[in-house]
């Protein structure tokens, strides 16, 4: 039976166009072996057409950027199906982009991509016309989907599909059980802390941790693929950044500090951080369980060093499980005075922020905030000989060549611009091959399959 639930999996992934290549990453993605079958696990998109709505939010177009690549990643999906779109470069308003299905184009004859305004955060006007005309299979959004599209979807009676890019929230599980949400694009809140750590060993030593080329720390980690309440559930317990029991702790990365361990170096590091598909975090979360003596045996003593955080001025959930994070388990574990959260705002820069924090006395400064003006928050940490770090997302190719060799830049942690593309366009897969099989008339054949849920024998 286990044998045989490889092969199916193999067929699936080969199915879905991924390659072997990326199996190995991708396998984590996907849920296998439940043992019966949830109704509510099978999205039947009653009330619906051939449709499906992108939500570019925060998108603006720029090369290299976080959100531009989750569109790409989208975009990857429509191009190996047949459609084309152009007009994208540099533009941020999305109902200017142009949509041509080619003749190789294997998606339904009666397909519709329609592209949600991103500029109007208005959700009625953004969704209840559009609903109301196309009634769609689903919308995808590059973020803040349950925020914007929930509601309407709940309102129109109509199982429309919700796929976005998130984390864990109250909110986020409140719309799996409402059926709002069926898709998310998640990543655990605890992974800041090997940056983190990797700040506090740089002020210790006086020097921050460098790749064997000289360069700054660009550390990315695993997307977390979930498509059921189950699933989230299951994710969100082990989502834990509380003192008692956090999902990772100083103990698990202390190795890759000590020159005298075989775990020292940049690369082992690296290696270690990427490893975070949801089956190693899972088990690690529960390994932790049992340690807590021994991490806090670890707990660094001796003068207090003092940290600076700079976050937006409205901050979100995953913002604030970082926030909370550094100024809980990780203040305690490292021996940190966290120093009053810097907030970013229309006449307060990140690079503002950064010099008020340093002249606060900050030896080293995490920046929680999106890429605008951070790189010269870089500068001017290094400027002040003050290590800075990233955490949330792993910069970006173009921003980290302007500042990777910075004496006092420490690096970044996150989910990096090629895995938020390769996330994004597997999500995006899922519901043009739901589109695909409801046209063939094994929708339901094809859920089963792709998700691992099979019917009890008779």
């Amino acid at each position: 039976m286990k044998k045989h639930r490889i092969f199916r999996k193999l067929a699936t992934y080969l199915a879905l166009g991924v390659t072997a290549a990326s199996l190995a990453s991708c396998e984590s993605l996907f849920v296998f072996g439940k043992d019966e079958i949830n109704a509510n696990d099978i999205e039947t998109f009653d009330g619906t057409n051939n449709a499906i709505f992108f939500a570019l939010y925060n998108y603006y177009g720029y090369e290299g950027q976080h959100f531009t690549n989750k569109w790409l990643g989208m975009n990857d999906a429509l191009k190996d199906h047949g459609i084309t779109v152009t007009g994208y470069e540099g533009e941020k308003d999305a109902r200017k982009f142009k949509i041509k299905r080619e003749e190789n184009c294997d998606l339904p004859d009666d397909a519709v991509i329609y592209m949600v305004n991103n500029q109007n955060w208005d959700a009625g006007i953004q969704y209840n016309k559009p609903f109301a005309q196309y009634h769609p299979m689903a919308v995808i959004s590059t973020c803040n989907g349950v925020e914007f599209a929930s509601s309407p979807i709940l309102s129109t009676g109509d199982s429309i599909s919700n796929a976005t890019m998130g984390g864990f929230s109250k909110t986020y599980r409140d719309a799996f059980v409402n059926g709002s949400l069926r898709y998310l694009v998640a990543k655990y809140s605890a992974h800041i802390l090997p940056i983190f750590a990797a700040s506090v060993d740089a002020v210790k030593k006086g020097e921050a941790m460098r790749n064997a080329d000289g360069t700054a720390l660009h550390l990315g980690i695993t997307n977390w693929s979930i498509q059921t309440l189950d699933e989230y559930d299951e994710m969100a317990a082990v989502d834990s950044i509380s003192s008692e029991h956090p999902t990772l702790r100083k103990i698990n990365v202390d190795q890759f500090f000590d020159p005298s361990s075989e775990s020292y170096g940049a690369e082992k590091l690296a290696q270690w951080v990427k490893d975070s598909s949801k089956e190693n975090v899972k088990e690690l979360y529960k390994l932790n369980g049992e340690n807590e003596a021994q991490d806090k045996a670890t707990y660094r003593t001796g003068k207090e060093i003092k940290c600076g955080i700079i976050a937006p001025s409205s901050v979100n959930d995953q913002v604030q499980k970082y926030i909370d994070f550094i100024k809980g388990y990780l203040a305690t574990a490292y021996n940190v005075t966290v120093l009053p959260v810097g907030a970013v705002t229309s006449s307060n820069t990140q690079s503002q922020v950064a010099k008020t924090l340093c002249n606060q006395g900050a030896d080293f400064i995490i920046s929680l905030q999106d890429d605008t003006d951070r790189n010269n928050a870089a500068r001017v940490c290094n400027d002040n000989k003050v290590f800075f770090a990233i955490g949330g997302s792993c910069q970006n190719e173009i921003d980290y060549e302007e500042i990777k060799n910075l004496k006092y830049y420490v690096g970044s942690i996150g989910t990096s611009t090629s895995e938020e593309r390769r996330a994004a366009k597997e999500m995006t897969e899922y519901y043009l091959q739901c589109m695909i099989h409801r046209a063939n008339g094994d929708l339901e054949a094809f859920q089963i399959e792709y998700k691992g849920l099979r019917k009890e024998d008779n």
